[in-house]
């Protein structure tokens, strides 16, 4: 009798305990954040060092990708300091040297999160290096796949369309009865929505 007791109590724990661990859908902290996928993009610039850079040194050069870009990945054409004693340093939008470049490491690529990066040269006093050059660069996009226009407000002065993930407005235009929005122009620099009669927005959308 008091094994089946047991038994008995033992089950009644199991049975409520996986009702604690069922997570509420309507529960804000139970909810994940929209799913994303992550797209480079490559771009093209000119930055480049003297040749050879001066002696004493303290040359800076930013570099900035769009506002929306989670990372930059710079590639170096051709960088050559003396090593040990000159440095090529990258450093974040918030002032941590991410990378302390010395020697030759010609054509080799570094990341820094975020979109925005300065590149800074130092030398000491003696013996000068042909520098660095870099004229290409990607940068890291995450699309969120529920960042999509969506017709909204109908009826009102306020029909038009929004953003499904946030509600935020895009565009004022009547679109009842129009169809779903499509990306267009993928892969040109008009990539974006476009309703039926004009282009909502223009964004990387080919991947949602």
């Amino acid at each position: 009798m008091r094994n089946h007791l047991l038994f008995m109590l033992l089950s009644l724990s199991l049975f409520l305990s996986m009702f604690r661990c069922t997570p509420d859908l309507n529960d804000p902290a139970d909810l994940g954040t929209f799913p994303g996928t992550t797209t480079v993009v490559e771009a093209t610039t000119l930055i480049e060092s003297p040749h050879s850079y001066p002696n004493n040194a303290r040359l800076v050069w930013t570099l900035e990708a769009p506002g929306e870009a989670t990372a930059v990945n710079v590639t170096f054409d051709r960088l050559e300091t003396e090593s040990r004693y000159d440095f090529v340093d990258l450093i974040d939008q918030d002032g941590r040297v991410v990378h302390h470049l010395t020697g030759n490491l010609s054509g080799q690529s570094f990341r820094v999160e975020g979109p925005r990066l300065q590149i800074r040269l130092t030398s000491d006093a003696s013996v000068r290096r042909w520098g660095f050059k870099i004229t290409r660069y990607t940068y890291e996009l995450v699309e969120n796949l529920q960042h999509r226009p969506v017709c909204n407000a109908v009826g009102t002065s306020s029909e038009g369309w929004y953003w499904e993930d946030t509600g935020e407005l895009i565009k004022l235009e009547v679109c009842t009865g129009q169809a779903a929005p499509t990306c267009g122009a993928i892969g040109s620099r008009s990539e974006g929505w476009y309703s039926e009669t004009s282009l909502i927005v223009w964004a990387f959308c080919h991947n949602v």
